[in-house]
């Protein structure tokens, strides 16, 4: 490795040092769905069967990766933070050797600093959880890395023609496959056309091609295979395959593709409105860029050369972007890139077929590779880009490559002259910069909440104003719920399960509108009454986002009523939010029949009133 880039990758990590500092224990959310990434390896690796056991919807890399790291040092929130700590390192370095191999040093370097400030600690939401140490999902930050990781070893294939390179290539690809829906499609689309491209403009030799796509395809299916005949020890070979591919058979499913939720994450709840926030961003680029080669081009040759003038500009453009920084919705600044990694993708295709170098048709491809994948991830997203929320992974690919595109590659369109190029770079400095800063504000007003202390040693983090009511809540459950007793948190709240190391016997984690509607509410509550946990944590949960009231208003009312004919409470948090329920001593539970009669309020206001209004 060249000294150049040890040091670009030192003083990067640096920067991730001084902000994995800054951000300690405030990642996680004290209640959504990062629980599932602490309960569900806590159990597996007490015994249980992911899938059997436990209803999970991604898949089986990231669960079963995290249940060897709690067998070898125990259970606990620090465990995966580590872990994932490093992960994230090595992230960066894939970062910066596959930027750097399409642009420049400068862009790759400023790119990866984006994605440290920008995307990897950040909060921009009330809640957690979309960052890459505590993410919702692990599957979603290990599979854009494997994803990326795929790119690179396509592009050092293509320069090279070692296969190993491309056995390595094809092995994270078959790896992404074990993670989320959204990646296994993306992953496997853009390097395949890759692939093609990379056989025909660099590898033109037919014998060649053929050991190609067999040793590729060979290294894609091992990880599958191994995967299906591992779970396929516990569970039916056809289940066994459709768990191992990642959630794959929901992606269509009218359950997901009608769901508001997911409707409102890809901006097809108001379509048109998304696409003018799309068209005003693109104009305002446009103009930015477009008035700074303007201007070195009406300045004096003397004076747009001068490295003063760039500096002057950057200074003058920042100080205006930070004065009225609330005046400018930074949240949709990322709206136009699906257009720009569109034509990136058929720029860099044009290019690659017009390349004479085998070198550059290389570096092109790769480029172009990277570009596809970039799009094929915004897909989830696609009319509502934002650096927040599914973004902060399907977003962050597409604004990495954005910034090396414009630095080394727009902006070679610019006047021959060194100044005018100068000026462009400060005037796009200075927006990237103001976009950073933009964001880090609004992670430390979230930060700045995080006051409360919720979990001990390896499990302790910071909460905001929700940790008082878990903290209470587990001091319900240390006196109510024995050692040994079994606890289901409804809707969600398997982090309070981890913290209280009281288990489930409901396999079904989440019970969201999506989640009933994928599995059923009829076998959801056949598995309730096989196996009725001892306690039931009633949590009141806005489902605003679905489209309905909440639990047992708009969704599962079955599943309420049955809980309403089997439990009474025992205990709640503060009255606010939630309530401990205790199956009914000496009542007989009864069968789902009975789970017809829908009670005459919603369960959250039928079984404790002290909660309507709460959240």
């Amino acid at each position: 490795m060249k000294a150049s880039r040890l040091l670009d990758l030192a003083l990067l990590g640096a920067l991730g040092l001084l902000l994995l500092w800054w951000s300690w224990g405030k990642w996680p959310d004290v209640l959504v769905d990062f629980g599932q990434q602490l309960y569900v390896p806590w159990q597996l690796a007490s015994g249980k069967v992911l899938y059997r056991d436990l209803a999970y919807l991604n898949g089986p890399l990231s669960p079963y990766a995290h249940t060897l790291l709690f067998r070898l040092f125990g259970p606990g929130l620090r465990v995966l933070v580590i872990a994932n700590v490093v992960l994230l390192g090595v992230l960066v370095v894939v970062l910066h050797a596959l930027l750097a191999g399409i642009g420049g040093r400068v862009s790759a370097g400023l790119a990866c600093a984006t994605f440290l400030l920008v995307f990897a600690f950040g909060q921009q939401l009330p809640i957690g959880n979309y960052n890459f140490v505590t993410p919702y999902a692990y599957e979603i930050t290990h599979g854009v890395l494997l994803a990326l990781a795929a790119v690179l070893f396509l592009g050092r294939y293509a320069q090279r023609g070692r296969l190993r390179d491309l056995a390595a290539c094809g092995l994270c690809v078959g790896l992404t496959c074990l993670t989320k829906p959204e990646i296994l499609v993306a992953t496997v689309g853009a390097v395949s056309a890759g692939l093609v491209l990379t056989l025909w403009l660099c590898h033109p030799s037919g014998a060649r091609r053929s050991v190609a796509v067999a040793v590729f395809a060979g290294a894609l299916v091992a990880p599958v295979l191994v995967a299906v005949a591992l779970l396929a020890l516990a569970l039916p070979l056809p289940e066994a395959l459709a768990d191992a591919l990642g959630g794959l058979r929901w992606v269509l499913a009218p359950v997901v593709g009608g769901s508001r939720f997911y409707q409102a994450k890809m901006g097809l709840l108001d379509p048109s409105g998304a696409l003018r926030t799309s068209a005003r961003w693109t104009a305002f680029y446009g103009l930015w860029i477009g008035g700074a080669a303007l201007l070195g081009a009406l300045l004096p040759a003397r004076v747009a050369t001068a490295r003063g003038a760039a500096v002057g500009l950057f200074l003058g453009l920042l100080a205006g972007l930070l004065f009225w920084r609330d005046q400018i919705p930074w949240t949709q600044a990322l709206f136009p890139l699906p257009l720009f990694m569109l034509a990136a993708c058929g720029a860099f295709i044009a290019a690659a077929l017009r390349a004479e170098d085998r070198a550059q048709r290389a570096r092109l491809v790769s480029a172009a590779t990277l570009a596809l994948l970039s799009l094929l991830l915004l897909a989830k997203i696609v009319l509502r880009v934002r650096p927040s929320h599914y973004g902060f992974a399907l977003a962050m690919p597409a604004t990495l490559l954005l910034i090396v595109v414009v630095w080394d590659w727009l902006l070679r369109a610019a006047p021959r002259a060194a100044g005018a190029r100068r000026l462009l770079h400060a005037a796009f400095l200075a927006a990237l910069v103001a976009f950073a800063a933009a964001q880090l504000r609004t992670t430390a007003s979230f930060f700045a909440r995080k006051t409360v202390p919720v979990g001990s040693g390896a499990d302790a983090f910071w909460a905001d104003a929700r940790g008082n009511d878990v903290v209470r809540i587990l001091g319900e459950l240390a006196t109510h719920v024995p050692p040994g007793a079994t606890l289901a948190a409804v809707p969600d709240g398997p982090i309070i399960n981890y913290l209280a190391r009281r288990p489930s016997s409901w396999p079904h984690l989440l019970i969201n509108p999506t989640a009933v509607g994928m599995y059923g509410e009829k076998a959801m509550l056949a598995n309730l009454v096989q196996a009725p946990p001892d306690f039931i944590l009633l949590i009141d949960w806005p489902m605003q986002e679905f489209g309905v009231a909440g639990f047992g208003d708009g969704y599962g009312e079955q599943l309420a009523a049955w809980i309403g004919a089997n439990y009474r409470v025992v205990g709640s948090a503060s009255g606010q939010s939630m309530a401990l329920l205790r199956r009914a001593a000496g009542d007989r539970a009864h069968g789902p029949d009975h789970a017809r009669d829908r009670p005459d309020r919603p369960i959250h206001s039928c079984l404790v009133p002290e909660l309507a209004g709460a959240l």
